[in-house]
């Protein structure tokens, strides 16, 4: 499978270069703008993302300017050519799976170093008013790096869970499958940034090969900046799979010297030359077993949260669309002996839902005297305070005295401690 380099944008190293795995279009071109897609293909398409090295942006005071060179400029595209004089600033393309983990390719994220210089945009797509793509972005659109969660870059494996540097406001992650295999023949879609363009819809394709357990084959039109697209089951809308790598994405023309679209036929009968590779989405151990351990946390099933989390190399990552922890979950529903083997594995006891909420809190409006107990000897933050403004003992029922007693003697002591740290 040949590489294609994408050259010429502002700032693009060599490096950098080489995360686009070339694709290619099969039969007829079936890429659209968004706004020209169905309605479930837009508001999926407003949960994807393209990646861009963050010193490429010029920051202004309310956003960023994104790199202005063309398909044209970059790739040297012809001027016959589809799409070719609109701006391509993206080297990948990812989607969002959490309040703020997004999914791409391992080989365009594959450590914290290459996380650490890149952002990610949403949003930059081809306006149904003007037919263009907007010059600045917001600072709302545009997300940093902060983290790798898991990644995998060898062989045949190829993905990366990273979390950003806030939860994304106002778009929902995306449903992903968790177990089992799409079948052979299965209409799919992909959306994202083939060849860097603003983000484009592309559908009529369908699995043509099946066997592997770590990926599938499909005649997606697909380019370079695809990768990490999120391939989705048409007719459900589930994420089946991850964009990686494919055939070359254009040819040089005979008569101009310039590159054109390379096609192919739709039925594929060579497939050491042809076929868009797609890493399954249950690769991500993180979100293949995200469900099943947030529910075991939920209902006490004690056995299958130690069973899930001995699979994982963390479980610190592992939340629900509401940031609600399976300890959180837990805590709500009075499981004490999964809140002590979650605090015993060593999560963090802490961590704030979207309405602010703590295990704390919830454990306290559960009534649930064990779990108070066990989070305040654990060093449970007691003044912690939620979106309302209220701690763990405003969420106290009235009747449960003895959590209100504990809590009670945790804050004052929490109290003397700080009072004790400005003496010092």
């Amino acid at each position: 499978m040949k590489l294609f380099l994408i050259l010429t944008v502002v700032g693009t190293t060599v490096g950098q270069a080489k995360v686009d795995q070339a694709k290619v279009v099969y039969g007829e071109d079936n890429r659209v703008e968004v706004f020209k897609a169905s309605y479930r293909m837009k508001q999926l398409a407003s949960s994807t993302a393209g990646m861009i090295k963050s010193s490429q942006l010029i920051k202004t005071k309310n956003g960023a300017i994104l790199p202005p060179f063309t398909l044209k400029e970059s790739v040297g595209v012809c001027s016959s050519e589809r799409f070719q004089g609109q701006p391509a600033p993206f080297q990948c393309s990812g989607f969002l799976v959490g309040p703020d983990l997004l999914v791409t390719a391992g080989h365009c994220v594959s450590d914290q170093q290459r996380c650490s210089v890149v952002s990610w945009v949403f949003d930059f797509k081809i306006s149904p008013n003007s037919l263009k793509a907007p010059v600045m972005m917001k600072n709302a659109n545009i997300y940093r790096c902060k983290e790798v969660v898991e990644a995998k870059y060898e062989g045949l494996a190829d993905y990366s869970l990273i979390k950003l540097d806030r939860p994304v406001i106002g778009r929902s992650p995306l449903i992903t499958r968790t177990n089992g295999k799409i079948k052979l023949g299965t209409k799919i879609a992909v959306i994202g940034h083939p060849s860097g363009l603003p983000t484009k819809v592309a559908e009529g394709a369908k699995v043509v090969r099946n066997d592997s357990s770590e990926y599938f084959q499909a005649n997606l039109d697909t380019f370079g900046g695809n990768s990490g697209s999120a391939v989705f089951d048409s007719g459900s809308g589930t994420v089946e799979g991850i964009l990686v790598r494919g055939a070359k994405d254009y040819e040089s023309s005979d008569d101009d010297g310039c590159e054109v679209v390379h096609k192919t036929a739709d039925k594929i009968t060579d497939f050491g030359k042809y076929g868009e590779g797609v890493t399954r989405i249950t690769d991500i151990k993180t979100l293949r077993y995200r469900w099943a351990f947030l529910k075991a946390a939920q209902t006490g099933d004690i056995e299958k949260v130690k069973s899930i989390a001995s699979k994982l190399k963390s479980v610190e990552f592992i939340y629900d669309n509401g940031r609600n922890t399976a300890l959180h979950l837990a805590a709500k529903n009075n499981q004490t002996s999964v809140v002590k083997y979650l605090i015993k594995a060593g999560v963090n006891i802490n961590a704030y839902n979207e309405d602010g909420n703590t295990a704390l809190h919830f454990a306290a409006e559960a009534g649930s005297q064990t779990a108070v107990a066990r989070l305040v000897d654990a060093g449970a933050d007691v003044l912690a305070k939620n979106n309302l403004g209220q701690t763990a003992v405003d969420r106290a029922s009235l009747m449960s005295f003895g959590i209100k007693l504990i809590l009670d003697r945790a804050m004052r002591n929490s109290d003397k401690r700080a009072l004790v740290l400005a003496r010092d």
